[in-house]
């Protein structure tokens, strides 16, 4: 069952420069299944963001999509079809930073909270059938294992960060990576043995540009400076 809701198209907002395509059509995908739902990989959208730019938008997770806390399941393992797939363009190398808050904190019975987690591939899956998007590795562990029904690449997806906070209603965290396309999964922890309902969470993306080479030499002529002058 399908749980992922995204409202994007009404609440987002994003810098001047970034460009967000909601209907995304990998050209160079594999299609393995001509009776697939879908023949495309299902990326909620395609963002580009090139140096200071920033996105953010609104999704419904289902529950368990980054991991089922139940001690009797993988902890290895996140529900693809209830999490959200974003494919995510950075023009320039420097700081990815994802962000992610609960809308509603406090609100319900203990056991109800939402608990958000995203992991990030490093490239962009190439296949078609989002009928096998069912598991996903949330941790860069058991990746054949998990992630093999859906990254058909020849060189599979390399795992580049997760970040979760299993016991707040935000989490936040930011990575060191080339300019590149990457592919950015979000998703709730949740224990599946207690009562859920889907929540809804606000994410950002944003894009932090490396310091040039120049103003690097300009900050130590700067350093040198107030050094001597002491």
């Amino acid at each position: 069952m399908k749980f992922i809701i995204i409202s994007a198209a009404l609440v987002s907002s994003a810098s001047a420069a970034v460009v967000v395509d909601y209907a995304y059509n990998n050209p160079s995908a594999v299609n393995d299944s001509p009776t697939a739902t879908s023949q495309q990989f299902r990326y909620d959208a395609f963002v580009t963001l090139g140096p200071g730019d920033s996105w953010d938008s609104l999704a419904t997770l289902g529950g368990w999509s980054y991991v089922d806390l139940d001690p009797t399941k993988n902890q290895n393992r996140g529900w693809g079809h209830a999490a959200a797939w974003f494919l995510i363009e950075l023009t320039d190398p420097g700081a990815f930073s994802v962000s992610m808050s609960w809308l509603a904190p406090a609100v319900g019975p203990l056991g109800t909270e939402g608990r958000p987690g995203f992991t990030i591939y490093s490239g962009e899956s190439v296949h078609h059938n989002t009928d096998n998007l069912h598991t996903f590795s949330n941790n860069g562990n058991d990746l054949a294992a998990l992630n093999g029904a859906w990254d058909k690449n020849s060189t599979p997806l390399s795992f580049a960060g997760t970040a979760v906070n299993f016991s707040g209603d935000a989490v936040s965290d930011a990575f060191i990576l080339p300019a590149g396309r990457y592919t950015v999964i979000l998703g709730n922890a949740h224990d599946s043995t207690t009562a859920y309902v889907d929540r809804d969470f606000n994410f950002t993306f944003a894009a932090v540009p490396e310091p040039s080479s120049a103003l690097l030499m300009t900050a130590g002529c700067l350093v040198l400076v107030s050094r001597r002058r002491r």
